[in-house]
């Protein structure tokens, strides 16, 4: 308290000495007389000498106001802190008496009290210290503006009457200067502790995240590579707790990659051409380990809105792939004469996999309009599976209407990966949505190879 009073006070004294000086009539032409380089040097000197002169002054006044009157250095005997031995008890169960003299045992020494001197020597260093603590002016420290002045004769004075002033005030607040910056000190370096500590905290995460991903970047590609060997069951179950280990921006990186291999496999599409039924069984075999990897995306997806967190956003997508992953098993399976199982089993799952992300991605109405293909892509798992009013029922809806709006190059390509009987059909259905775009027949060709 008593520091910051005298912080007030001293910020108060300079400012005054500011206002006295703006309100002062003008000066003689010999106060305004400009310093040339050798008196501004001997004026930095002066100005550092009236700071320990300050400073020493205020320990003064300090050592007088306290003692009522100047002391002299000195020396001082005084005794140690006296040592008691108290009385014990023996093992056979009586007193000892403690030994004779042990209570009186004192060692003395001599120490030299350096009296007001010493205050002086205080004083002086509470005069460096306190152009440390008062409110600093504009982007320099307040000594630094006032020593950087404009030296004229008249400045000259002012600015060491001003830095005298300051530092007889630090000089008489002495110890408790010393305390504040003390206190300033150990504020400034637990400040840096606790970032030190951040920091460290934050370099570990960042180490551990590198590790997982690279972890995890190992397992998976094995997924998105064909011409690698297949995880093992011990590699699939270490994949899959890492991914539900693994925090957001890892994920979408998995995410990505995982979207990638798909889009660079298709079994059906425009850009596929006719495939040889080795090649049909290789994409095939590619497409059902990318599931492994959309699986541990969902489960992760889950668990982390589960745990109280926020919801991944891209949780959809991942509902969404799955069930596109499904519509290319499907359509593999179909193209093999049913060799590789049955189609049905693939529709089914495509069906259900879009249902959850259309339910998820309709909360959001951006997402409705950006993801609108996930409907389309539903409609042709029903078809596949026969469940045409459900589609009849869902192409009148408005929100289907709005594709219309689309920009052509956007739908038209979604179009032509469809297999030529969902084509045809929906073009039956919907005839609006093909406007603007004959299909060539080398695309009808590719459509009559699809799905």
């Amino acid at each position: 308290m008593k520091s910051g009073l005298l912080l007030i006070f001293a910020s108060a004294l300079v400012v005054s000495a500011a206002t006295l000086a703006a309100a002062a009539p003008d000066v003689p032409p010999a106060a305004s007389l400009t310093l040339n380089a050798h008196d501004q040097y001997i004026l930095r000197y002066v100005i550092y000498f009236s700071v320990l002169l300050g400073g020493a002054l205020g320990g003064l006044i300090y050592s007088l106001s306290r003692h009522r009157g100047f002391i002299v250095p000195h020396w001082v005997s005084q005794a140690a802190e006296t040592q008691d031995y108290p009385a014990g008890q023996d093992t056979d169960g009586s007193v000892r008496p403690a030994r004779r003299g042990a209570a009186q045992a004192q060692q003395a020494f001599t120490k030299l009290d350096l009296g007001t001197l010493a205050d002086c020597v205080v004083g002086i260093g509470g005069g460096i210290i306190i152009f440390n603590l008062v409110p600093q002016a504009g982007d320099s420290d307040l000594f630094m503006s006032l020593l950087n002045q404009p030296a004229s004769l008249g400045t000259a004075v002012s600015t060491v009457m001003k830095i005298l002033a300051l530092a007889l005030i630090g000089g008489f607040a002495g110890i408790s200067l010393f305390d504040e910056a003390a206190k300033r000190i150990s504020r400034q370096l637990e400040d840096t502790q606790a970032e030190l500590h951040l920091n460290r905290d934050k370099i570990q995460v960042l180490q551990n995240n590198d590790q997982q991903e690279s972890d995890i970047q190992f397992l998976l590609s094995p997924l998105v590579d064909p011409s690698l060997q297949p995880l093992t069951d011990t590699q699939n179950e270490s994949f899959h707790a890492h991914v539900l280990q693994a925090p957001l921006n890892i994920r979408n990186k998995v995410f990505n990659r995982l979207q990638k291999a798909h889009d660079s496999h298709l079994i059906t599409g425009g850009d596929t051409g006719p495939l040889a039924d080795v090649e049909i069984e290789t994409r095939m075999t590619l497409q059902q380990g990318l599931l492994a990897g959309f699986d541990a995306l969902i489960a992760a997806a889950k668990q982390q809105t589960g745990f109280g967190g926020e919801d991944d956003a891209f949780l959809h997508r991942y509902l969404a792939h799955r069930g596109f992953i499904h519509l290319q098993l499907g359509a593999g399976t179909e193209r093999l004469g049913g060799l590789a199982g049955k189609p049905s089993q693939h529709w089914r799952e495509a069906e259900e996999s879009l249902t959850l992300a259309i339910d998820l991605r309709d909360r959001s109405a951006a997402d409705r309009q950006m993801f609108w293909h996930y409907s389309l892509k539903r409609m042709l798992a029903r078809f596949k599976l026969g469940i045409t009013d459900l589609i009849e029922a869902e192409i009148n809806q408005p929100e289907v209407m709005q594709w219309l709006k689309k920009s052509r190059g956007t739908v038209h390509p979604i179009l032509k990966s469809l297999p030529d009987d969902f084509f045809t059909y929906l073009r039956g259905l919907f005839p609006a949505l093909f406007e603007g775009e004959e299909a060539t027949p080398l695309q009808r060709i590719q459509r009559a190879g699809a799905l």
